[in-house]
């Protein structure tokens, strides 16, 4: 008895998570091409996320309206993501249409769930109004005007109807500019003039160097089309195309602007303090870092940073570093600054504030981004006597007394000063070999964005990066440049101000690093989207 009871308790377990399997499963369906021809095959795609057995598809239905029914494909996927594991059942069926119209293609059931039904819309076959093209090239600006130094993007488009051999574009040509590839190429399909192309899409970024107006020489393909003879044999036609030439304007600066000319979007400044204290001490280093960042130009164009810092502080700047990346087919140009600074005197410490005028190319007026100033109370070292209390006159008498201790003071100073500088050399030669652009292959499992919120909240700066780091492998990300890639670009600059933020932390061992501005960029910028790896170039003839 008691055997037969857990039988049919097992049984009931089994039956009702096979229902809510069921109930929780969906049905994905599709066609593509579409729009298509007049006997021209599309196909019919329905899939769904679990190990499903049964389709239902009304195949009458389908007959009923005209339409050719092929033979229906079937596939299943397992694939283990993070640990979690994904079940996938694909259905492929080919079908054509005879006449042209818009058919309702009926839904389709699997294991008893039911989809819903999809549309395809057949056009008749077009008269051919001229010549037949094989292959043609098109290209367009995204404004014909801008300012000096100000970024366009140039979009070539080429059309191929046949398949293209030894294929090669070339960039688009202009006198006084900058011309680079950004982004990668893009692959799609369009109908023109009644023909299905395959079309390959390129962007450049134009960044003009002198006012005036300029011609732009279109970007040119060079290849062989595939063709037949009347006997069925391939052979290699030529073919030379070359973009129209369209036309720039290049406005030179306004006269009513005033400081460095810089074209942009949006330029931002940003630094940050290590280690983080109000409280500084005597001759011991802090480290300033400043982030200038800029859109829709190239790093060249950055101006230098003109920081004035108190006497009473000793500077050692660090070289600049100067880079040019793209983000959503835009350029952003960064500066950072970094530099080691030692106070020599006790009492507040002010650092006057930073600006970097602008050009607002949106909203066609100048702005000024801008650091505010910056106090500072720095205390005496342990065991130095400030400065106020040291200033009293001596006696005649106290200074013949104390002139038997002039050599040996001499010899501490000397031996001070070069402890001191030995330290400062061994921080700056730190400071510079830390690399920042790729992320390290971390040897333990990847992490989750709840695991790295975890590790966060320690507050341990190398335990934070390495979290990043394992974090980031898990998303497919291999580097610092990739992982920017995938979010927008304002988001892009946040997040890299953060991430130097983390790096001169760890540089300078410090113990604690505030975590919170970098989760809610993260969560901000990736939590509402799914990243995906980096797929390869598509190539520049279509494929069967």
């Amino acid at each position: 008895m008691v055997a037969h009871m857990q039988r049919f308790f097992a049984l009931l377990i089994l039956l009702l998570w096979a229902n809510q399997s069921l109930a929780s499963m969906q049905i994905d369906s599709s066609v593509a091409p579409n729009p298509v021809f007049v006997e021209e095959r599309f196909v019919l795609t329905i899939s769904v996320d679990a190990n499903a057995d049964k389709l239902e598809l009304d195949r009458d239905a389908l007959l009923r309206q005209g339409l050719v029914v092929g033979a229906t494909n079937v596939s299943r996927n397992y694939q283990i993501i993070n640990g979690d594991s994904r079940r996938q059942t694909t259905w492929r069926t080919e079908i054509y249409a005879r006449k042209a119209g818009t058919y309702t293609l009926p839904a389709a059931s699997v294991d008893g769930v039911k989809g819903k039904p999809v549309t395809i819309d057949v056009r008749p076959i077009p008269k051919q109004t001229g010549p037949a093209r094989d292959l043609f090239i098109d290209a367009e600006l995204s404004s014909t005007t801008a300012y000096l130094g100000q970024q366009i993007s140039y979009s070539v488009k080429l059309y191929l109807g046949e398949e293209l051999r030894n294929g090669s574009l070339a960039d688009p040509q202009m006198a006084d500019a900058a011309i680079r590839n950004i982004g990668s190429d893009t692959k799609t399909t369009e109908i023109v003039d009644g023909r299905r192309y395959q079309v390959i899409q390129r962007n450049f970024a134009v960044v003009p160097e002198q006012a005036g107006s300029y011609e732009i020489i279109g970007a040119n393909v060079k290849g062989q089309l595939v063709k037949q003879n009347s006997r069925g044999q391939l052979y290699g036609l030529p073919v030379n195309e070359s973009a129209p030439t369209l036309t720039l304007q290049v406005k030179a600066a306004p006269e009513n602007y005033s400081g460095h000319w810089l074209p942009s979007e949006l330029v931002t400044l940003h630094d940050e303090w290590q280690p983080q204290n109000s409280q500084l001490t005597v001759g011991e280093p802090i480290t300033r870092t400043i982030t200038l960042s800029a859109i829709g130009i190239e790093d060249k164009q950055l101006p230098n940073l003109q920081i004035q810092y108190p006497a009473t502080v000793k500077v050692y700047p660090d070289k600049a570093i100067n880079d040019t990346y793209v983000q959503e087919d835009r350029l952003i140009a960064q500066r950072v600054e970094s530099v080691a600074l030692i106070p020599t005197q006790a009492g507040e410490l002010t650092f006057p504030a930073l600006s970097v005028s602008w050009w607002d190319t949106a909203q066609n007026r100048q702005r000024t981004a801008e650091l505010p100033a910056r106090t500072f109370t720095v205390i005496a070292a342990e065991g130095q006597v400030p400065l106020a209390e040291n200033t009293r006159q001596a006696s005649p008498a106290q200074v013949e007394q104390d002139s038997t201790w002039f050599w040996p003071f001499i010899l501490m100073s000397i031996l001070w000063l070069v402890t001191l500088t030995a330290a400062i050399y061994s921080y700056l030669k730190r400071s510079k070999s830390t690399p920042q652009a790729q992320i390290q292959p971390a040897s333990a499992k990847n992490l989750s964005f709840a695991e790295l919120e975890k590790v966060c909240t320690t507050a341990q700066p190398a335990a934070i990066q390495q979290g990043l780091q394992r974090w980031c492998l898990s998303q497919g990300w291999r580097s610092r440049r990739q992982w920017l890639a995938s979010v927008s670009a304002t988001n892009a600059i946040q997040i890299e101000n953060q991430l130097t933020s983390l790096d001169k932390a760890v540089n300078q061992q410090a113990e604690t690093w505030p975590a919170e501005p970098l989760l809610a960029a993260i969560k901000s910028s990736y939590m509402q989207t799914v990243p995906a790896n980096e797929t390869s170039l598509p190539p520049l003839y279509p494929t069967a």
